[in-house]
């Protein structure tokens, strides 16, 4: 699972990193912050479990323009997609500004690709009808 963001500006990555490294401390040691994970669903100890290595933060394209820039966050596991989109991100937001990062990509998960008709079967079926 994947999601690329366009960042507010050169800042913004090192922010984010920062950010998402301090909040697995606070998880371990602030029962407010593991009361929160637990309303958004989410158990505190599944995602201690698979911890801040699921998360990957890379950068693409040129750091010294912002515009041609981006920010590809990688999660390993439901659980820390789950975290981001419900705790991490909106924390960001209220900490750095609602504009922090844009997306440029829709919330992307792996899907089956879904069997298709076969052309030939659909003119025949046409022309028996």
């Amino acid at each position: 699972m994947t999601i690329l963001y366009r960042p507010k500006d050169r800042q913004t990555s090192s922010a984010v990193r920062k950010e998402i490294d301090a909040f697995w401390l606070t998880l371990k040691r602030d029962p407010g912050c593991r009361k929160e994970v637990l309303e958004a669903g989410i158990d505190p100890a599944a995602a201690e479990a698979v911890g801040p290595g699921g998360i990957t933060l890379e950068i693409k394209g040129s750091s010294m323009e912002p515009t041609s820039m981006g920010i590809l966050l990688a999660f390993s596991s439901t659980v820390l997609h789950d975290l981001w989109k419900q705790v991490l991100l909106p924390r960001l937001k209220q900490k750095l500004g609602e504009s922090i990062l844009i997306p440029v990509t829709p919330d992307r998960k792996p899907r089956k690709k879904a069997a298709r008709k076969s052309r030939t079967s659909s003119r025949s079926e046409r022309r028996r009808g």
